[in-house]
């Protein structure tokens, strides 16, 4: 693999696009559920994915161009300040990826729709949100810490985009009696958001993504002990006869500054953080053994049927997950010992994305297709950040 070929893979974060295939996924086929999607054609259950994967790319490429100097000082290896990829070209590439992404998304939404049944552009506008808030956060997310709950909001959006521009084409009073609003209405009731719904699963997922977002701010304070941080957002300053930080533009007092030897995350805020990052794994594993034993007790009491499906299906759930706490538990493990080597925990936490999604799948639409289809984005996030960096 050449300099150039693998600055544009590290440049896009391509060893982390499983994790939002998952994703994509995930909200394509829930709204609607599996069965119901057989009615809709390839393009529509594929282009939603490839639209997200699209502004996902895009968002790395403008990342990196925000950044491009304060890592010409600080991360000089990252492929634009080392000159493996052109500025100019990534900006190109870039945009066109972005307005291709929403394109795909409006597109689709008129295909094969007659025009007195086109409704309400939803998942179009909702694409165009995406594409502003990728955009605000690659430009502003270097001004403050909070800025990691617009990562968290990104991911959330993803799931958004994808839920309302498919429910637009399966939910439809031609073919199943129903209105998109209709559907809706059910997900928001109490108490089916809760126990039916996937909107608590797609807030939990904003925390989550948003709670090891905020650790990784401290990934490129590798050296521990000795090395100096702002004060205001915890970034590494290597040139302490700076007046200002470069990625926060905070003053800098060379007093305050000799003192701040060590990231100044709290243990408040790194207790929040954790937490954070159990909190979906929690839900949906407290959830999932609600649900199914007042299935079995259903079971139990009728006497209908047998319940040894239900036994068969609670155990694999339950082994599930027990592995994506596992996972996240294992994770957390290795920040603790050694809270300044942050690269493995981070991209742990990011390849556990799709685990939790086999999750949440199984456990609200039993598909058996669309978890096996996570649990491999899962295994090849792995893989890839072995060869690919995706921090």
């Amino acid at each position: 693999m050449n300099d150039r070929t693998r600055g544009w893979l590290e440049l896009t974060r391509i060893s982390n696009l499983p994790t939002v295939l998952s994703s994509a996924m995930v909200g394509t086929v829930f709204l609607g559920g599996w069965s119901f999607l057989t009615g809709l054609s390839f393009a529509h259950f594929i282009l939603p994915t490839v639209a997200i994967c699209l502004f996902y790319i895009a968002g790395f490429i403008f990342n990196d161009l925000f950044d491009r100097r304060i890592d010409a000082v600080e991360r000089p290896e990252r492929p634009i300040p080392s000159g493996r990829v052109d500025p100019r070209a990534a900006m190109q590439v870039g945009a066109f990826l972005m307005i291709a992404g929403i394109l795909t998304i409006f597109m689709l939404e008129r295909h094969g729709v007659p025009e007195a049944d086109r409704g309400f552009p939803v998942g179009t506008i909702a694409a165009a949100l995406l594409a502003l808030l990728i955009l605000a956060y690659d430009r502003f997310h270097t001004r403050s810490s909070w800025w990691v709950f617009g990562m968290g909001g990104c991911r959330a959006m993803v799931y958004l985009v994808c839920i309302l521009t498919v429910q637009g084409l399966v939910f439809t009073p031609q073919t199943f009696g129903v209105t998109p609003m209709n559907v809706l209405s059910i997900y928001l009731a109490w108490p089916e958001i809760i126990i039916i719904s996937p909107f608590p699963f797609i807030l939990t997922m904003l925390i989550y993504v948003s709670a090891f977002s905020r650790i990784a701010r401290g990934e490129v304070a590798p050296d521990g002990e000795g090395s100096h941080y702002c004060d205001a957002c915890g970034y590494l300053v290597i040139d302490t006869t700076r007046s200002a930080c470069s990625e926060c533009g905070h003053e800098l007092d060379p007093e305050t500054l000799e003192r701040t030897t060590t990231p100044p995350m709290k243990r408040w805020l790194r207790t929040l953080c954790l937490a954070g990052i159990l909190l979906p794994s929690l839900y949906l594993f407290l959830l999932s053994a609600y649900r199914f034993s007042m299935s079995l007790y259903f079971v139990l009491v009728s006497g209908q049927n047998s319940p040894n499906e239900i036994w068969i299906l609670m155990c694999v759930e339950m082994a599930l997950g027990l592995t994506v706490l596992g996972w996240q538990i294992f994770a957390m493990s290795r920040y603790l010992r050694d809270p300044h080597q942050l690269k493995r925990p981070i991209q742990m936490w990011i390849a556990g994305i799709p685990l939790i999604e086999a999750l949440f799948i199984f456990s609200f639409t039993s598909s058996v297709t669309i978890t096996v289809f996570c649990l491999i984005c899962f295994f090849v996030t792995i893989w890839g950040h072995r060869r690919v960096s995706g921090t």
